[in-house]
This record gives structure tokens, sequence and C-alpha cells, in this order.
């Protein structure tokens, strides 16, 4: 980890539509990625330059080698599909490892870990929140974001449920592409109708 102590320099907020991949599932999730487009729905993280002029992205995320969570420092060679927003860094010092702080890791790599550190969402925000203000205390700012999230969330055995049911659909050979798709997306729906 040489990027731990890096302080940084520059930050964006970025944010850009979700690129969900899995061979096996190739065309249940190319249609779920355009709807996940059509709604709104990104993936979002802060891309900062330190003062050893390096650029990284750091984002809560499912690694693509271990599929473990985290949040993850990642070389920020990014693609034409992210947006970017300026954050005017008002804070002195701080490094990459307390960035990660900030944005909610726990040090545990299980999806519940990334539904509790705030989801991409929530731990982007926080950091951006953090770097542009110095008086901005992310504990309770983040505190309040989760309380109201988790509220909602009901058990934190939901997202584990979640993931055993659309397990169970994209696993069944008597259905075909679109009833899987149709399927996994009224899963989908249901957990933002009851708040996940």
């Amino acid at each position: 980890m040489s990027w731990a102590n890096e302080i940084v320099k520059e930050a964006w907020y970025c944010y850009r539509p979700f690129n969900i991949q899995d061979p096996d599932r190739a065309a249940v999730y190319q249609k779920a990625n355009s709807i996940l487009a059509d709604i709104g729905i990104q993936h979002y993280g802060v891309r900062v330059h330190t003062n050893k002029g390096n650029y990284w992205l750091i984002h809560n995320a499912k690694s693509p080698k271990t599929s473990e969570y985290g949040i993850y420092v990642t070389d920020a060679e990014m693609s034409k599909n992210w947006s970017y927003e300026k954050i005017e860094v008002a804070r002195k010092d701080v490094t990459i490892s307390e960035c990660q702080i900030v944005m909610g890791w726990t040090g545990g790599h299980k999806k519940e870990d990334w539904y509790k550190s705030g989801t991409c969402l929530f731990a982007a925000r926080t950091l951006k929140e953090y770097l542009s203000d110095p008086n901005y205390n992310y504990q309770s700012g983040f505190n309040a974001i989760m309380t109201k999230l988790i509220g909602r969330m009901g058990e934190p055995s939901e997202p584990s449920a979640y993931d055993k049911r659309l397990d169970e659909i994209l696993k069944d050979k008597s259905l075909d592409d679109n009833v899987k798709f149709d399927m996994a997306f009224d899963l989908l729906l249901s957990t933002y109708d009851n708040g996940i």
C-alpha cells in the first residue's frame, strides 16, 4: 500500500453508469445495465491527485479479482464513461488511508460491509463533504445517513436474502433470459420499495 500516506491535493466527486458483468448472466446484466442507466442508478467514487503526483480512485466496490467488498484504492486510469465534479479541498494533510476510514471502511469484505459503509453513493458523498468542509464531522454525518438507511432497510440479513434469491432466479435453468431478467428486476425494485 504505497499510496496509504500520500496526501490529497486535489479531488473530484465522480460517477459512471453501472457496468455489471458476469459471463454466466450476460444477457440479464446487459439489459439490467441499460435500465439502471436509464433510471440514474450509478457507481460513485472520489478521484484524488496526491502530493506524489499520483491519481487514485477511492470507491466502495466489489473487487473483480477477489469478489470481496471494501473501500478500494485503484489506479485512476478511468474510462470516458465517468463524469466529474471538482471538490474544493479545504482540509490539509488528508492521507489516502484517512480517506478510506472516512468512507466507512471497517476492514470487512462482505456485502453487508458494503451496505454498512453506505454503498458507493453514501461513502463517496461522505468523503466529498469531509474534504470540502473542515468542520464536517464524518462520524455524525455518516451515522445520520446510515441510521436512516438501516432503519428503512430492516434486518442486516436482508442483503444476504436478496443475494440468495437473485442467485436462485439466475441459476434456474427452466427459465429463459427474459423471464429471469423480469424476475430479477422485480426483486431489485422490491428492495428499493423496502428502502434498501
